[in-house]
């Protein structure tokens, strides 16, 4: 998984906790260079909701995305490319830097 510098040095427990009611949304195939760049090139295929909380309890060190609705209507026809998060009520979960303004 590529994350912005910003959570580069995070736990995986870091990385999940501001997904619970956020979003991760499902682009098609042009990606931008790194997590530190915008989306710009590519359509959004469809997005699907986390619940709260956004992963169930682990099973054999393995844990499971919990969607609100699973499966979504995709708004878009295309090929998948890459996904991108956003943190739930609210909070910017730092996978995707906002840009800043001057």
């Amino acid at each position: 998984m590529n994350v912005t510098l910003d959570f580069a040095g995070r736990s995986v427990d870091e990385l999940k906790a501001p997904l619970d009611g956020g979003t991760l949304t499902v682009y098609s195939v042009a990606r931008p260079l790194t997590a530190d760049h915008p989306v710009e090139r590519s359509g959004t295929l469809a997005t699907f909701t986390f619940a709260s909380p956004a992963f169930g309890a682990s099973s054999d060190g393995i844990e499971t995305p919990v969607f609100v609705a699973n499966p979504v209507a995709a708004s878009s026809v295309g090929t998948p490319g890459f996904a991108r998060p956003q943190g739930g009520r609210d909070r910017d979960c730092g996978f995707l830097r906002r840009p800043r303004r001057s």
